[in-house]
């Protein structure tokens, strides 16, 4: 699938997107954890043999405006593993469009994690309703992360 809107487009991930998409998550990534009480080390993605692992599993989409990667977001069965959008565009709604052409291609229920103290993504999730279901501590960097898990149930019929 591709959405064209004027400059911007958001199209399927391809293998030479990765130097893009990574100077994405290594802009962003840290902004995940701005009101956590520890302050974190950015490992980035190039680096990060855990999250590119991962990564290399998902079903991945880009958001590209004239041209330039400033987002993207992941997925893995049910379950949106990365949504990152590049700081300078942020609050322009590149994030509700990767978020919904990302569950465009998810059917039935979808799962997620976000970081307790990232309200900001909180209420995003929230406003494409999403539902807090709990907590899990995970680690990034060495350092552990509370997370909420958050829930969108659609049934098997969407």
């Amino acid at each position: 699938m591709e959405l064209t809107l004027a400059a911007q487009a958001i199209r399927p991930y391809r293998a030479e997107d990765f130097p893009a998409v990574a100077a994405v998550y290594d802009a962003a990534k840290l902004d995940e954890f701005q009101f956590e009480p520890t302050r974190f080390t950015l490992l980035p993605l190039a680096q990060d043999k855990e999250r590119l692992a991962a990564f290399a599993q998902c079903d991945a989409i880009v958001y590209t405006c004239y041209g330039a990667i400033v987002g993207f977001a992941a997925s893995s069965e049910d379950t949106l593993r990365a949504l990152f959008v590049a700081p300078t565009c942020r609050g322009k709604g590149v994030g509700r469009s990767l978020l919904q052409a990302m569950l465009a291609r998810l059917p039935g229920d979808v799962r997620l994690n976000v970081a307790a103290s990232n309200h900001v993504a909180q209420a995003m999730y929230r406003g494409a309703g999403f539902e807090p279901t709990g907590t899990v501590e995970q680690a990034y960097n060495g350092l552990p992360v509370l997370y909420t898990t958050m829930s969108l149930a659609r049934g098997q019929g969407a």
